[in-house]
Order: C-alpha cells, then sequence, then structure tokens
C-alpha cells in the first residue's frame, strides 16, 4: 500500500486524532523530560528547557493549525452551500419566467414541444 492510498483511505476525524494524540504526547515528553532532570540534578538545565519550549511550540501549533483550518473548510462549505441555494433558486424562478406563454395570461406553457406547430395547430412537416 502506497503512502497516497494510506492518506486516502483515513477520514477526518481520524486524522484529527492522530494530530491531537501527537500533541498531547510532545507535551507529555517535555513534561516528564523536566521532570526527570529536577529529579537528577536538582536543576532543569537549558537543553531541557528549549525541548520543552519545541514542544509546547509544537503541540499548540498542531492543535491550534488544526482548528483553524477545520473552521475555515466549515466556513467555506457554509457559504459555499449558501450560494448554491441562492443560484439554484434564481435559476428556479428564471425557468418559471420563461416557461410562460407572454398571450396566455401568466398561465405556464404545456410540457410538449410546440417548435413544429403552426399558429392554426396544424404540424409543420420535417424536411429529411
Amino acid at each position: 500500500m502506497s503512502i497516497n492510498q494510506f492518506e486516502q483511505g483515513l477520514s477526518q476525524k481520524t486524522k484529527d486524532k492522530f494530530q491531537y494524540g501527537m500533541a498531547g504526547f510532545l507535551i507529555l515528553t517535555a513534561v516528564i523530560l523536566a521532570f526527570v532532570s529536577f529529579i537528577i540534578t536538582l536543576t532543569v538545565g537549558t537543553g531541557v528547557i528549549a525541548w520543552g519550549g519545541l514542544c509546547m511550540g509544537t503541540a499548540l501549533t498542531l492543535i491550534g493549525g488544526g482548528m483553524y483550518f477545520h473552521n475555515q473548510l466549515v466556513t467555506f462549505e457554509t457559504k459555499a452551500n449558501r450560494k448554491m441555494e441562492e443560484m439554484s433558486q434564481q435559476m428556479d424562478m428564471e425557468l418559471r419566467r420563461m416557461n410562460r406563454h407572454p398571450y396566455s395570461g401568466g398561465q405556464a406553457m404545456s410540457k410538449e414541444n410546440n417548435f413544429n406547430v403552426e399558429e392554426d395547430g396544424t404540424e409543420i412537416a420535417e424536411n429529411s
């Protein structure tokens, strides 16, 4: 199985769980490393603080970025659906307007094709 097939097979919910799990793991490793460093040396060294900062920054970026992009996607889908509804309503109104015959007093035209019928009701012969 290739990587693309694997990525296409995962749902967005599963991807979010992996993302939040990784963020939690990074935070947990930073906290554990700080406690172990403090227990061993009774101080927290600059390397441990740097690692903690890196883990916290990455975890918060994963969580915040995921939430931001999810929110933007929902907003885009909502706007697109609203626009499609508006266009559908406009098209329905235009189709209803176009189906009204100008001399029928606003009554809708029949469903049959009247293009090959003369005004007096006789059919026009097709030239083949």
